[in-house]
């Protein structure tokens, strides 16, 4: 169902003359999947992410889901460079600080100049030792989410609002996130009738927010009490080499499902807590989300669009490479 290769070689050493490697990168696409009325299951892509995304949740799969062996394999390529998980923690306090406490409240040119550093300092290694290192080109895209739209084809993106749009979402509700946000951090949902008051109480900073229409999750297929109660994001991981000819060879490929511990409709935690909106949404392991297994339909589904937004990326790197 999923795949790796058993080399050991450096990318460069595995392509050969025939079909030369042009990049090899590994990225990390969030999928959702929902039923259109018809009952038909589609796949969107929300985000991608870059060399620093991680599958430490595969490890979490109940056992009865998935091979044990490709779990080892997951577990082996979730290993940690030290010093590159240290910088990212910096970073993700730094950014976190800035972005939603607001305790941390540098002027506007501090913020371009902070976020300037951050990313260099990021950009040295990733965070995972087996992960690929991805060309800046590459990780410019994963960082900056307003750029991805144009990467991802239609049919696999939800809906994005942008100034002068019609502010109605056709689910009732918007997932509105800071460009650069990361783990779920800085991401609300917005009802249709707070949408125009944030949109004014942010209007000096809309352009730094991604807008998309929040989709109604049809929950993950292998964990049947979830669907159509508890929304679900799968994360599919490509550590690949991007041959010319435009053939995608993959190193290691690996998938799972996040399920948000609660049921979309519920308003209060089992301690009498109040739940928000973005704790029943935005799923993420920070927030409690449970793993498992994605299903061979959903991986298909999935691996397809990822294929195609890889293209679209090579197309332009491509392009870019021969005009220097």
């Amino acid at each position: 169902m999923l795949e790796r290769t058993n080399r050991t070689e450096t990318p460069k050493k595995m392509e050969g003359k025939e079909s030369p490697g042009i990049f090899h990168a590994s990225l990390g696409f969030d999928f959702i999947f929902s039923r259109d009325e018809n009952n038909k299951l589609h796949c969107y892509c929300i985000e991608i992410n870059g060399h620093d995304s991680g599958v430490r949740g595969v490890q979490d799969i109940p056992d009865d889901q998935i091979d044990k062996t490709h779990k080892i394999v997951a577990e082996i390529r979730a290993t940690v460079n030290p010093e590159m998980r240290r910088k990212y923690g910096l970073a993700n306090e730094i950014l976190h600080d800035i972005h939603v406490t607001g305790e941390f409240a540098p002027s506007e040119e501090g913020k371009e100049k902070i976020t300037r550093y951050i990313n260099k300092s990021l950009r040295t290694a990733p965070t995972f030792t087996h992960a690929h290192h991805n060309p800046d080109f590459i990780e410019d895209i994963t960082r900056d989410k307003r750029l991805q739209e144009k990467y991802i084809p239609k049919e696999y993106q939800p809906r994005i609002w942008r100034e002068g749009d019609d502010p109605v979402s056709s689910t009732g509700r918007w997932i509105v996130k800071h460009f650069r946000s990361r783990g779920g951090d800085g991401v609300h949902v917005i009802p249709n009738d707070q949408f125009l008051e944030f949109i004014a109480q942010n209007k000096n900073e809309i352009d730094k927010y991604v807008v998309q229409e929040l989709l109604m999750s049809s929950g993950a297929q292998m964990v049947p009490e979830s669907q159509g109660k508890r929304a679900a994001s799968m994360r599919l991981l490509m550590d690949f080499r991007y041959l010319d000819g435009g053939t995608i060879a993959p190193d290691f490929i690996t998938a799972y499902q996040r399920v948000a511990p609660y049921d979309t409709d519920k308003t209060k935690d089992d301690e009498g807590n109040k739940l928000t909106w973005e704790d029943a949404y935005v799923v993420n392991r920070a927030r409690g989300a449970t793993s498992a297994a994605a299903s061979s339909e959903e991986i298909t589904m999935a691996r397809e669009a990822a294929e195609k937004i890889i293209k679209n990326i090579a197309s332009a790197y491509i392009q870019g490479q021969d005009s220097d």
